[in-house]
């Protein structure tokens, strides 16, 4: 397992046709030290995050606070980190704080500092701002 501390990562997604949850399409590459080269992009499964937590096995979605975007959340920081601990503790805040403020059903990318966003994500509710170690670069709304 890598420290989840020293992680960045990007994220993308869309949608294929027809426009349904099941026909997502989510990617992510990390960095796991600043400085280092960026992995390669590669597809997020929906089925790792499923073990953790069954919000939604229809399929991840964004855009809203419900169960598609809580599996997208969980599946992000758990392609991302490797830590089962981390990716269930804090999924839900980086739904609210990223995921729900992504445009459904447009294309979306974002751009995560780990360390940063969980420093961030601790502060209260109102003091929140996705900018906070996470980017979102296309597709806010």
């Amino acid at each position: 397992m890598t420290d989840a501390r020293g992680i960045t990562f990007e994220a993308r997604g869309w949608i294929e046709k027809p426009c349904r949850e099941e026909d997502t399409v989510v990617e992510l590459r990390r960095q796991l030290q600043p400085g280092e080269r960026w992995g390669a992009w590669e597809r997020v499964s929906l089925a790792p995050s499923l073990e953790l937590v069954n919000h939604s096995p229809a399929g991840f979605a964004w855009g809203y606070a419900g169960s598609g975007p809580s599996q997208l959340a969980l599946a992000l920081l758990y392609a991302a980190t490797g830590d089962r601990d981390f990716a269930v503790a804090n999924h839900q805040a980086f739904k609210f704080e990223v995921v729900a403020r992504l445009v459904w059903p447009d294309p979306w990318e974002i751009h995560v500092d780990v360390a940063r966003w969980a420093v961030a994500s601790t502060r209260v509710a109102s003091d929140r701002e996705p900018s906070h170690g996470a980017t979102i670069v296309k597709g806010a709304a």
